[in-house]
């Protein structure tokens, strides 16, 4: 809940906006996998360097959250992250579940 109440803030919107934006950047690039972790560290280069973000916070709590977000609006991206189970997710469960993981 914490997390879909922060996204939906002017700070979570362009967090997320920073994060989808990496993501294709890389993907574009040829990779065909990525690690939310990889594109949080590039938003934390982001915000230092740019006088725009400065005092953004970028928690490792949303990486996996990010990335999971971005799956789900963009399906393309499926398969470009990969997940560890979330108990919390039941989506995520059952679809490993399934998958024999």
């Amino acid at each position: 809940m914490k997390f879909n109440n922060w996204i939906n803030t002017p700070h979570g919107r362009e967090v997320y906006g920073l994060f989808k934006r990496f993501a294709a950047m890389w993907k574009q690039a040829g990779h065909a996998k990525c690690s939310a972790s990889l594109i949080t560290n590039r938003l934390r280069w982001e915000c230092a360097i740019r006088a725009s973000y400065q005092g953004y916070k970028i928690t490792n709590d949303y990486s996996p959250m990010l990335a999971r977000q971005l799956v789900q609006d963009d399906p393309s991206y499926t398969g470009f992250f990969s997940f560890h189970s979330d108990p919390s997710d039941p989506v995520a469960v059952t679809r490993e579940y399934r998958e024999g993981k």
